[in-house]
């Protein structure tokens, strides 16, 4: 583990797979925290590779320990990928659906404009208004 824990920090999520920090995965996960912590990078690269070592830790342990690691370390499940990833594919259909019983199927033109909405917040807002829109 130390070599990929101490090397560069692409390697920083692979420590936490190895036999030694599944021995003890909270230390593990505590070093990995503080190395991330320790280090002078923007917080965009921080975040990228606890979400990398989440996605990691998701594989390879179960999903309580997962959890109970995420937890501890206060990471916001708002900020994964996968996370936004799934809560704007759950908008997108739920927006489609309330418009569908109000206004009827949406042309082509519609689905795509809505699929082509990556920001969380406006779909929000959108779905909040669907019975508000004219058509």
């Amino acid at each position: 583990m130390a070599p990929l824990m101490t090397g560069g920090l692409g390697t920083l999520p692979l420590a936490l797979l190895t036999n030694e920090a599944e021995g003890d995965i909270d230390s593990a996960f505590a070093q990995f925290q503080q190395r991330l912590q320790n280090e002078r990078v923007g917080d965009n690269v921080k975040q990228d590779l606890s979400e990398a070592a989440g996605w990691l830790l998701e594989l390879w342990f179960p999903a309580d320990i997962v959890w109970k690691l995420g937890e501890g370390a206060r990471m916001k499940t708002e900020d994964t990928m996968m996370y936004r990833v799934m809560a704007g594919q759950e908008l997108r259909q739920s927006i489609l659906r309330q418009g569908t019983k109000i206004h009827g199927i949406p042309g082509a033109a519609i689905e795509s404009a809505l699929k082509a909405i990556t920001d969380l917040e406006r779909m929000r807002r959108i779905l909040d208004r669907v019975h508000e829109a004219v058509s």
